[in-house]
């Protein structure tokens, strides 16, 4: 992954989350040495070209109310199938 981020580029924020998740990030973090919030940041970061893609089609179809939902599922196919690729390279590289 790439260069850590400085302290300076993080914000604080809470979240509730089910039991069973603190419980599994309680166990991996106690038997890693990392921490919770390391953990998260890079499984969501991980996630990020996704959650991108994602809210764009979102407002696409808020903009867009008349759209049909097979234009909406195609464009989320679409915009996944792009994500996909784009990760396959950058695992090539």
């Amino acid at each position: 992954m790439g260069a850590l981020m400085s302290d300076k580029n993080k914000k604080r924020t809470s979240f509730t989350l089910d039991a069973d998740v603190i419980e599994a990030l309680d166990d991996f973090a106690l038997f890693t040495g990392q921490s919770k919030s390391q953990f998260v940041n890079s499984c969501l970061r991980e996630s990020l070209g996704y959650l991108e893609k994602l809210t764009e089609v979102l407002k696409y179809a808020k903009a867009n109310p008349n759209v049909d939902m097979a234009t909406i599922e195609a464009q989320i196919n679409e915009q996944m199938e792009k994500l996909k690729s784009d990760m396959g390279k950058a695992d090539k590289e």
